[in-house]
């Protein structure tokens, strides 16, 4: 397998996508804005989260580009998943369909998909201009005839909502909201003025100390940030050229609130929040986010990412984007005894979401 370090061509190569070859090119370390150029919002927050994912468990973005029509590359990003350092063979990734590629080949994106990154039991969100009528369905076929094992795949069709645009002022961002959500946002910005509220946001810089940032995030809701995630995610924003971090304190002086990201662009980038569960009724989550937005906005920032997820009343404003997710399931011992063992101790997790699945659809 040919390897390439990563150049101005292989970018073009990553977005245009236009290859005669049909093996897959290896590329890992990759600086993180370069892996994102090009790529559309939503798929720049997706990307984003699988980087973050990479940064907790220690192990590195790795990319190539996999064929899905004749002429036409997907680029497929993905990590190994780590037990301290040692690799498990259960992957993560996302697949970055080209331009003008509006639907695909379970079948045979997951063939080399399984011959490129070598796992045992693999989650694949593939993101594109993938058709909003595309219905879910459940495949069982051979995927690789060197290794004589088969693999069960699902491919289901999911929405997925994570970016909000913010339009040019804020009574603009204000009314384009449902009528229930901008009742919501008016509450919350009075309830602000009246708790005497005080925003802080620091672009290139910390927003608070250390010993402050871990004592919220050990009081965060609705569960408490643990250690490792809160260093992988400040990590990954040090290492972007435009960081930013912001705080929510009340009057006196208590920190309610704490949020960081990056700017990319016309993008803001949200990493983390972590809300003093004893100021749950303030609200503290929206009421941040309300701020950070205006501030986004009266820097010229168009849009904002909420990195693995929206949720709360402004998800509904989210842009709605069609996704796949993809379960990649080998049929040998090791595929199953990690799939049964992904399940077990992580019952909330993907793996576990679309095994339900693949059991509903009668693939066992």
């Amino acid at each position: 397998m040919e390897r390439e370090t990563l150049s101005a061509n292989l970018k073009f190569d990553v977005l245009g996508l236009h290859n005669s070859s049909d093996a897959p090119i290896l590329q890992s370390h990759m600086p993180t804005a370069t892996i994102r150029a090009g790529l559309s919002s939503p798929q720049k927050s997706l990307l984003c989260e699988l980087e973050l994912k990479a940064e907790w468990q220690g192990s590195a973005l790795e990319f190539a580009r996999v064929k899905v029509a004749p002429g036409l590359n997907a680029a497929l990003y993905w990590f190994d998943r780590r037990l301290g350092r040692v690799r498990t063979g259960v992957s993560d990734a996302v697949v970055v369909l080209p331009h003008g590629v509006d639907c695909f080949d379970a079948e045979a994106l997951a063939t080399q998909i399984a011959a490129t990154i070598r796992a045992d039991l693999a989650t694949v969100r593939v993101v594109g201009a993938i058709s909003l009528s595309a219905r879910p369905h459940v495949q069982l076929q051979h995927v690789s005839a060197d290794h004589g094992y088969r693999s069960k795949i699902l491919t289901e069709y999911r929405d997925i909502r994570q970016v909000l645009s913010l339009e040019t002022t804020v009574e603009a961002f204000l009314t384009k909201l449902g009528r229930s959500t901008r009742r919501n946002v008016d509450n919350c910005r009075q309830h602000a003025v009246r708790l005497g509220m005080r925003f802080r946001y620091v672009l290139g810089g910390q927003a608070v100390d250390a010993t402050a940032l871990s004592a919220i995030a050990q009081q965060n809701m609705p569960k408490p940030t643990q250690p490792h995630k809160l260093a992988g995610v400040n990590s990954l924003i040090a290492r972007q050229s435009l960081p930013f971090h912001a705080s929510l304190t009340r009057d006196d002086g208590q920190l309610v609130s704490v949020a960081g990201g990056f700017i990319d662009g016309p993008l803001a980038c949200l990493l983390y929040q972590c809300n003093r569960r004893a100021d749950r009724d303030l609200g503290p989550s929206l009421m941040m986010r309300l701020l950070l937005i205006e501030r986004l906005i009266s820097d010229r920032i168009r849009e904002i990412a909420f990195v693995g997820g929206c949720s709360g009343v402004l998800v509904h404003s989210c842009d709605r984007v069609r996704a796949a997710d993809m379960l990649v399931v080998q049929t040998s011992l090791n595929g199953l005894a990690k799939h049964w063992l992904a399940q077990t101790f992580d019952p909330r997790g993907r793996v576990a979401r679309l095994s339900e699945r693949m059991r509903q659809q009668g693939v066992v």
